[in-house]
């Protein structure tokens, strides 16, 4: 897959889930987005229950980065995705903040 075509696709996901969030949120959100990425496997808990607690906290810390930087880093290990997901990590007046998480082929098991 060329970087381009994984670009193009992982943005009409994304217009998808701005969609998705409009039609079934009360607030309204805001168009303008960043990113951040993450590996399923970097909130590993043995307790499912603290999963979104970790999730949140370890996400609270990285800085959100625009387009281009996360499909730079994420084109990376694209020979090793199995999974991406999106999430609408924190939405804000002025700003909304997409997690992209992604799941590697080689922790599959």
């Amino acid at each position: 897959m060329s970087k381009q075509t994984f670009e193009n696709d992982l943005k009409k996901s994304l217009a998808d889930l701005l969609k998705l969030v409009e039609k079934f949120c009360w607030n309204k959100i805001s168009q303008n987005c960043l990113y951040i990425v993450s590996d399923y496997n970097e909130f590993d808990s043995p307790d499912h229950k603290d999963y979104r607690k970790i999730r949140k906290t370890i996400n609270n810390k990285k800085a959100p980065q625009d387009l281009q930087l996360a499909v730079k880093e994420l084109y990376k290990k694209c020979n090793d995705l199995y999974d991406i997901t999106l999430y609408a990590f924190k939405v804000k007046r002025n700003l909304t903040i997409i997690e992209i998480q992604y799941f590697r082929k080689s922790n599959k098991g």
